[in-house]
């Protein structure tokens, strides 16, 4: 398994992954306050194809789990756009947090998507 990317507040990442495959992200937090996480999805206009999804994972301490199950404490699946919010009580001081990745849908090509954390100060 290759190496969680580092994410860093208030910068957008934007990275690809393909159909099964799982890309992770890791984010430091150093402060406890509410952390807004958002995931876009790029899509690309394709005629007579689906849209492309993909499901987001998000773990304290931890990556998501094994195949098939990838467990998370929480996560979403969308072909757009799909937020998830951490209300201070769930950030501590210290926590690391990870960012899973996986193409849901089957279309043979690459799926682009962006990453934008921010934490209040």
């Amino acid at each position: 398994t290759e190496a969680p990317t580092l994410l860093f507040n208030d910068h957008e990442h934007f990275a690809q992954t393909q159909y099964s495959n799982i890309k992770h992200f890791q984010f430091d937090s150093t402060i406890a306050s509410a952390l807004y996480v958002q995931f876009s999805i790029d899509q690309l206009v394709v005629a007579n194809q689906e849209k492309q999804t993909v499901t987001f994972y998000v773990n304290r301490n931890s990556l998501a789990g094994p195949s098939p199950c990838f467990s998370s404490f929480d996560s979403c699946t969308t072909s757009d756009t799909c937020v998830i919010m951490l209300d201070a009580c769930s950030v501590s001081s210290k926590t690391t947090f990870y960012f899973s990745a996986r193409a849901t849908s089957s279309v043979s090509r690459s799926v682009s998507f962006s990453i934008l954390i921010q934490q209040d100060a």
